[in-house]
């Protein structure tokens, strides 16, 4: 009962924004990018451990792109 996945998000910033936030010295791309791949193992009908991975192109262009791996319990009772 394992289960996987892989998913992708993308955030348009407008262009009105990015624009009154160069007023500020802020600059923006105009999008902002998030891939994602999972999978969660079924330990036990009630324990479930899941392990993900993500790279993250932030709008912001003084920032690098990230990358992050995490892990999470699940149990239900």
């Amino acid at each position: 009962h394992d289960e996987w996945g892989i998913g992708y998000a993308a955030t348009h910033i407008s262009s009105d924004l990015r624009q009154d936030l160069k007023e500020l010295k802020i600059t923006f791309n105009e999008y902002e990018h998030a891939v994602e791949a999972f999978y969660n193992i079924q330990l036990t009908p009630a324990w479930h451990w899941t392990i993900n991975a993500q790279v993250i192109r932030p709008p912001l262009k003084s920032r690098g792109t990230a990358f992050v791996i995490s892990s999470r319990v699940r149990i239900d009772f």
